[in-house]
């Protein structure tokens, strides 16, 4: 089975850029809960929304409800901000000015063109858009509103980041497609000047729960983002990009900070130089957020010694690394019994396998480290998960990974993320179906189960057409499921052509990705 919603790209899995990210997050678990500074002590006002400068010495947040701002006490936030000196300290918050703030909501997204490009959220035109301003010497012009393609934002939160050269715009709100209140949406910057429709991440990044505040460390690859997708308090989650389309993702893995045990964490940014990281934190939805600033350069020489250790030959790779989490219900959030399987890539004698406890969804499992695992997640009833860990010499000796399945229920839509088709035809891109061949025997197990198939195809030709070829498609997923057993009356078909995209449609590697099918259960 290969159900993961990256599997496409199981190969970058195997690379560098995933091991970095195991790595990184290894190091996030010793360090990122030390030497931690409140770096906005005196200032008691609720701050929200912090973004970086690119050289990361000034730090931008929205304040709410400062009796300095453009309306007051009644105003919902402006843009204020701090600068390092030298010595680096940290400057008294100042209120960035009526240039650039307004009277609705205001909140920096990112910077472009070396910081003499702001995007930012404001109030154009009486309407609440996202804008960019333009420095010119020490003065901010006033923002202009951006033209965005079809954005919709149905929710009061919208943050965002900019990746490193302007051209690309990751977004927290609620758009026409959303699994959650909140989703982190992707948009490109195209050659006149305008954006590209936002497009929602998928159930790769996003969950049927908050995620917001996304920001991009200086790679442009590692993706940090707020999210309360387990229950209870916010964290912080981190994912590695893998690959130039901007729709893969690693996924997300919280990040143990532990800067505010008993409140949550709420944004993380990366300094450029790596020296130090910065999180906003708030004890409770009645406290307002606090800034804190973590020094990064004590782990930094840690791990140049560990390096150097090991080249001498002096440091010994762990004998195993214990593997933690829960395993729950994508719909509800509740924990579930289910079996989890680890079976190496390139070892078939190392396997292990560990069932969770039904009523808290826990398990725990000790394996071999520096190995690339296939990881199997399965429970009576839910739709299991196929996806790959890769584990290196620097990986900590625990790591926490939780896995939701989605509940095989009627009305429950299931992406069959590797039943992908050729350009302009129906057929099939593979000739082993793993996740056909589970849905047919789950159906001849299952006799009073119905589904209805549906089909999409990328947006390229005539609407008439692709919605004829989807159809098509969705036809070809039937006729394999009668092949293996399953009686034709059980199976509906349907077609929607382009008309519900999961992935941009800009460049074939993504428009590939639309060219898909799910299914729906309709009775179970």
């Amino acid at each position: 089975m290969t159900m993961f919603c990256n599997s496409l790209y199981r190969n970058y899995l195997y690379s560098l850029l995933v091991l970095l990210s195991i790595s990184f997050y290894a190091r996030s678990q010793s360090i990122y809960s030390t030497d931690r500074q409140l770096i906005t002590p005196d200032f008691p006002f609720d701050i929200q929304h912090p973004v970086l400068s690119p050289d990361g010495k000034t730090l931008y947040f929205t304040v709410r409800r400062h009796p300095a701002n453009l309306s007051g006490l009644a105003n919902k936030g402006d843009i204020w901000y701090m600068t390092m000196d030298k010595d680096g300290q940290w400057s008294l918050p100042n209120n960035l000015g009526d240039s650039i703030n307004d009277l609705a909501q205001n909140a920096v997204i990112g910077f472009a063109e070396g910081g003499q490009h702001l995007y930012l959220m404001g109030s154009y035109g009486n309407k609440s858009v996202i804008g960019m301003a333009k420095k010119e010497g020490t003065t901010w012009h006033k923002p202009e509103p951006l033209q965005i393609d079809y954005f919709q934002n149905k929710s009061s939160h919208l943050s965002g980041c900019l990746s490193k050269n302007g051209k690309v715009m990751i977004l927290s709100m609620q758009s026409s497609i959303a699994y959650g209140p909140e989703d982190l949406y992707i948009s490109f910057a195209k050659e006149d000047g305008t954006w590209s429709e936002p497009v929602n991440l998928g159930l790769c990044i996003n969950s049927s729960f908050q995620d917001i505040n996304p920001s991009l460390a200086s790679d442009d690859s590692t993706l940090f983002f707020a999210s309360n997708r387990h229950g209870g308090s916010m964290g912080i989650y981190m994912a590695k990009r893998l690959d130039d389309t901007w729709t893969n993702w690693s996924p997300p893995q919280k990040l143990h900070l532990e800067v505010n045990a008993q409140g949550s964490d709420r944004a993380f940014l990366l300094a450029p130089d790596k020296k130090y990281a910065y999180i906003l934190s708030v004890l409770d939805s009645k406290t307002k957020g606090n800034l804190y600033q973590i020094a990064l350069e004590g782990q930094e020489h840690a791990e140049q010694e560990k390096s150097k250790e090991a080249e001498e030959g002096s440091v010994s790779i762990p004998r195993e690394i214990s593997v933690y989490g829960k395993v729950y219900d994508k719909h509800t959030n509740l924990p579930i019994g289910a079996s989890v399987s680890f079976k190496s890539h390139t070892d078939e004698n190392i396997a292990y396998k560990v069932t969770t406890d039904e009523h808290a969804g826990a398990y725990t499992v000790k394996i071999a480290p520096a190995m690339t695992y296939n990881v199997v997640i399965s429970a009576e009833n839910f739709w299991p998960l196929d996806t790959t860990l890769v584990l290196d010499t620097h990986s900590p000796a625990a790591i926490e990974y939780d896995w939701g399945l989605v509940p095989m229920k009627q009305g429950a839509t299931i992406q069959l993320h590797q039943v992908l088709f050729e350009k302009a035809s129906a057929q099939l891109l593979d000739s082993i179906q793993v996740e056909l061949d589970y849905l047919a025997d789950f159906m001849k197990t299952h006799s009073g189960m119905t589904i209805e198939v549906v089909g999409h195809t990328d947006n390229q030709g005539a609407f008439q057409l692709n919605l004829s070829l989807s159809q098509e498609r969705a036809g070809v997923v039937r006729d394999y499921l009668v092949e293996k057993g399953v009686a034709p009356d059980r199976i509906r078909v349907k077609g929607y052509g382009s008309t519900q995209p999961i992935a941009s449609n800009s460049t074939e590697e993504t428009r590939k990705l639309n060219r898909r099918v799910s299914f729906i259960i309709v009775n179970f």
